[in-house]
């Protein structure tokens, strides 16, 4: 039973030493807004899983990002036209892209860049999913239980 604590433990460490400031691919826990370039996707992809095991759905209002967890929503500020919506992370972005975000070609059409391919936008991070997974929670706890 030690043992599987202690895989938790490092299962978890491992986690969350991967969300630090110094990997260009992390999310350091505090900052919440951030600009930069966003493009879209469409058509191409419609129905592709996504990294986070959704169906792509160009019509919905979702998003991939470098980063982010999956699961977080995000307020999309075009910073041309001052029009917004909010959007879920459910995608990842490759590491070498210079778009900080792409959304859906709903999102673009909503924001008002949809035939100009990219805009400069803010994010604003609305919430977090929980960082610990609730099966690693419940093994965890398990663990505990049976101590």
């Amino acid at each position: 039973m030690k043992n599987s604590i202690i895989l938790v433990i490092m299962v978890l460490g491992t986690f969350f030493s991967s969300f630090s400031q110094t990997n260009p691919r992390s999310w350091n826990g505090k900052d919440s807004v951030y600009t930069g370039k966003a493009t879209w996707y469409g058509a191409a992809l419609q129905g592709n899983l996504t990294a986070s095991g959704e169906r792509f759905d160009y019509n919905k209002f979702t998003a991939a990002h470098k980063f982010l967890p999956l699961g977080t929503y995000v307020k999309v500020t075009n910073l041309s036209n001052n029009r917004s919506i909010i959007v879920k992370i459910n995608d990842r972005l490759p590491l070498t892209s210079s778009p900080i975000i792409d959304l859906t070609r709903a999102s673009a059409e909503e924001l008002g860049y949809r035939k100009m391919g990219v805009a400069k936008v803010k994010l604003e991070v609305m919430n977090m999913p929980s960082l610990i997974p609730e099966l690693w929670l419940d093994m965890l706890l398990s663990a505990q239980a049976s101590n």
